[in-house]
């Protein structure tokens, strides 16, 4: 199981990427600005693919200083993302 980063995963391509994903058997972390939609999508995904692992991270690579703050947190979280 690798560890993958979808960002926008709450509607449209990024959404459909990361249940295609979920459903290879990968570990999704999707990346959402905002949490509510982000939720929604994560609950949507884990419903379609039961047994998925599916995590939701609040963040916003609109600009570089939030972008490295996402990469910072995502890579204390998770050591491995491929």
């Amino acid at each position: 199981m690798k560890t993958v980063v979808v960002t926008g995963a709450n509607a449209g391509i990024g959404k459909a990427v990361a249940r295609q994903l979920a459903q290879a058997g990968h570990h999704v972390v999707a990346v959402c600005r905002n949490e509510a939609r982000g939720r929604a999508a994560v609950d949507e995904i884990r419903s379609a693919v039961p047994g998925a692992k599916v995590d939701l991270v609040v963040g916003d690579v609109s600009t570089v200083a939030s972008t490295r703050a996402l990469a910072e947190a995502l890579l204390a979280q998770y050591p491995a993302i491929h």
